[in-house]
């Protein structure tokens, strides 16, 4: 996803989430974050634009880059790896999930994951 794209998500998910979350303190779960370039554009317009203070929390499949040498630590605090189907928070622990090009990966689980999105959070 080239830059401009990525920015244009990021302000409509921000917008959405305003919208949810008007006042106050909104916790935000990405779920199938990747590199969590999504996370971290949204992070950007933040401190421009958003009058919501949004904290996010990231999970997906893969293991985080430490392994591999890549790891910077203020970016990846917020990460979590994660089954695939069952995600480790308590019921409704954030306010908003979001699922961003992540459901047709494993469709067999996409029931399951959709649910777990629901319990965790009060808008999905």
């Amino acid at each position: 996803m080239s830059n401009r794209s990525l920015g244009a998500l990021a302000q409509r998910v921000a917008l959405h989430i305003e919208s949810l979350v008007p006042q106050g303190r909104a916790r935000c779960l990405d779920i199938g974050c990747g590199d969590m370039g999504l996370v971290q554009a949204l992070e950007a317009r933040r401190s421009r634009h958003d009058k919501t203070r949004t904290d996010w929390y990231c999970i997906d499949v893969h293991r985080a880059p430490e392994a591999q040498g890549q790891y910077d630590d203020s970016c990846w605090r917020k990460y979590r790896q994660f089954d695939g189907r069952t995600i480790p928070y308590a019921d409704g622990e954030f306010d908003v999930a979001l699922l961003c090009d992540v459901l047709h990966h494993a469709p067999e689980d996409a029931a399951q994951l959709l649910a777990e999105a629901g319990r965790v959070a009060r808008h999905v």
